[in-house]
């Protein structure tokens, strides 16, 4: 007996989770804010550690994400630093 399939309309968990997993974590990345107030940070998201941990943020929301990276942008720019 192999595995059975259960049919109907209750997912095995929450669609939020199954919308951001499959549909918004795939299309983060540079080009994402091409324009606006993000756009010259997105430089910062070619950096593995720095792109993980957008990822991670994005998970929950990708409004703070992006917002968290802002900062990250503000910081070290006025700091004269890297990530």
């Amino acid at each position: 007996m192999g595995k059975v399939k259960v049919g109907g309309s209750n997912p095995p968990r929450p669609i939020t989770f199954w919308v951001q997993s499959h549909y918004m974590i795939r299309d983060l990345g540079p080009k994402m804010a091409k324009k606006g107030r993000g756009s010259r940070f997105t430089k910062l998201l070619e950096d593995n550690e720095v792109r993980r941990w957008y990822e991670n943020n994005a998970r929950g929301s990708v409004v703070t994400a992006d917002v968290y990276l802002r900062r990250l942008g503000n910081l070290c720019e006025g700091q004269e630093l890297t990530p």
